[in-house]
C-alpha cells in the first residue's frame, strides 16, 4: 500500500467541524419568510428570486462600502478594530445566506415532465 493510498487522520479540529457542520445542516435561514408580506402584497416565485438575491447583495454592499470608508484616511488601531469586525460579519453572513440562496436560485431551474403531450415547466412557474 502506498504512501497516496491511506487517508490521513483528522485532526480534533476537523472532527469537531464535521460534527459542528452535521448539528446546523437542518438549518435553512428563510430570511425573507421572517418577512411575511404575502398577505399585503401578491408575489410570485421571481419576486421571491429577487428578494433571495438582491437583498444579501445590498447588505454585502452596505458592509463592503464601511469596510472602504474605514480604511481611508490614516491608520489607527479602533480603525483597523472596526475594520475587522465588519470584515468577519460579512463572511459569517455570507456563510450563513449561501445555503438559502443557492437552493432558491438552484430552483428556479427545477423542471417537472407532465405525462402526455403537456410537456416540461419550471416548477416555480405553476405554483
Amino acid at each position: 500500500m502506498k504512501g497516496s493510498d491511506v487517508m490521513p487522520a483528522r485532526s480534533s479540529t476537523q472532527r469537531q467541524h464535521a460534527t459542528n457542520t452535521c448539528i446546523i445542516s437542518f438549518a435553512n435561514l428563510d430570511f425573507v419568510s421572517f418577512m411575511p408580506i404575502g398577505c399585503v402584497v401578491t408575489l410570485t416565485y421571481h419576486h421571491h428570486l429577487l428578494g433571495y438575491t438582491l437583498l444579501p447583495l445590498g447588505i454585502s454592499a452596505v458592509l463592503i462600502a464601511l469596510y472602504w470608508f474605514f480604511g481611508k484616511g490614516t491608520r489607527s488601531a479602533a480603525k483597523e478594530d472596526i475594520q475587522t469586525t465588519l470584515f468577519s460579519s460579512f463572511l459569517t453572513f455570507t456563510f450563513f445566506i449561501l445555503p438559502t440562496t443557492s437552493t432558491k436560485v438552484l430552483n428556479t431551474f427545477n423542471c417537472v415532465i407532465f405525462d402526455g403531450d403537456y410537456g416540461r415547466f419550471l416548477k416555480g412557474d405553476y405554483r
